[in-house]
């Protein structure tokens, strides 16, 4: 059954452009978000809703979008422990990142750290931005 279970997170965390695309290609909407007050007035401003994975490429209104050269290698299974060490201690990480199966990583433009993300299930994700925030994807 072990082994059932990481053969399916590996499955998810297949690069995107292999056959039946990962389930967080997709195109995903921002929920709650969490960090510092400050911050979270500064997301809201921007007006930013959505975050779109693309097999050929990603659409980032936070940040940079990348075309051709997005690269979706980094995202494997993680777990809360193993995304502090991989992103950083910048951020509270959800305990609901513990679920077997979560995925996380960075998006890569041209071999450059774009946007952290992590994906739970189909559904739930989350975004990892500037100062703290955490941003849950719908």
């Amino acid at each position: 059954m072990r082994r059932r279970g990481i053969l399916l997170a590996l499955l998810a965390a297949a690069p995107a452009g292999a056959e039946g695309d990962p389930f967080w290609i997709r195109e995903w909407h921002f929920g709650a978000v969490s960090g510092p007050p400050g911050a979270r007035a500064r997301l809201a401003r921007t007006g930013a809703s959505r975050l779109v994975l693309r097999r050929d490429g990603v659409s980032d209104p936070l940040g940079e979008s990348c075309g051709a050269e997005v690269d979706y290698a980094d995202i494997r299974p993680r777990d809360r422990a193993a995304m502090a060490r991989h992103f950083g201690p910048h951020w509270r990480f959800p305990v609901v990142l513990d679920t077997p199966g979560t995925v996380a990583g960075w998006v890569r433009c041209g071999g450059t750290n774009l946007v952290a993300v992590a994906f739970v299930r189909p559904g739930l994700g989350y975004q990892f931005f500037e100062d703290g925030l955490v941003i849950a994807l719908r």
